[in-house]
């Protein structure tokens, strides 16, 4: 039988090469698994723990490595509370502070925040500065200013901060838009009436080390004192997209 032997014989099993046919394994663990590691050898990928994922990774001998399982939910953050701001303040405002976790933008990731807002109103002099910050960087800004007397209907409808990794993770591009209507005169079913209200969009490349925990926020701040003046938010979201 030239020099195949059984595996019960005085001189053991013949054990076959990979490019032979064989796996040139003698012993594996449960849930052990063979791997190429070249185009004429196997070996054996040891199993990995309880719920890690198998995942292809050129940089490892076998090409495959197990990893802790990529999370389920991108939430990072979300409030369902009433915040309001009105008449005096006359200082930069926070708003919406959120804590972003260090890697979660990466080098190509993004954050993306919407803030539900139930009642814009300037009504007096002056006007209204909204600030989008990240990092303590405030990468857009929009001013509106309005009737130096009296006040029309207030405005409702979204806030949207969006940080995108721009290739580095100490380089980020900020997306800040706000679009908000006025309800229709009418009541019931729209109706004709004006619907008109403030749309904008901001955008800038900056630099903060992502890799570090940062805040991502809105802050606000009224140019004069009036208490007409009214920011009331009614919640919001914050998530990641990879």
């Amino acid at each position: 039988m030239y020099n195949i032997r059984a595996a019960a014989s005085d001189g053991g099993g013949h054990v076959q090469a990979a490019n032979t046919g064989g796996t040139a394994q003698t012993t594996y663990t449960l849930g052990d698994l063979l791997v190429a590691t070249s185009s004429s050898s196997l070996g054996r990928l040891a199993v990995g723990t309880d719920n890690q994922e198998i995942r292809a990774n050129s940089s490892v001998a076998g090409g495959m490595q197990w990893y802790a399982p990529i999370s389920t939910t991108n939430r990072i953050a979300v409030s369902a509370s009433l915040v309001g701001m009105t008449g005096s303040v006359v200082t930069e405002t926070s708003m919406v502070a959120a804590s972003i976790a260090g890697s979660t933008l990466g080098t190509r990731n993004a954050v993306h925040g919407r803030i539900f807002v139930q009642n814009f109103l300037k009504g007096g002099p002056g006007s209204v500065l909204l600030n989008a910050n990240y990092g303590g960087v405030t990468f857009a800004s929009m001013e509106f200013a309005g009737p130096s007397t009296g006040s029309s209907q207030s405005v409702k409808g979204i806030i949207t901060l969006d940080v995108l990794g721009n290739g580095s993770t100490t380089l980020q591009k900020g997306i800040f838009m706000l679009d908000v209507k006025r309800p229709a005169t009418n009541t019931g079913w729209i109706q004709g009436g004006s619907i008109g209200g403030l749309y904008d969009v901001q955008s800038s490349v900056f630099s903060v080390d992502s890799a570090a925990s940062q805040i991502l926020g809105l802050t606000v701040r009224y140019t004069a004192s009036d208490t007409t003046h009214q920011l009331y938010i009614d919640g919001y979201e914050i998530e990641q997209i990879t």
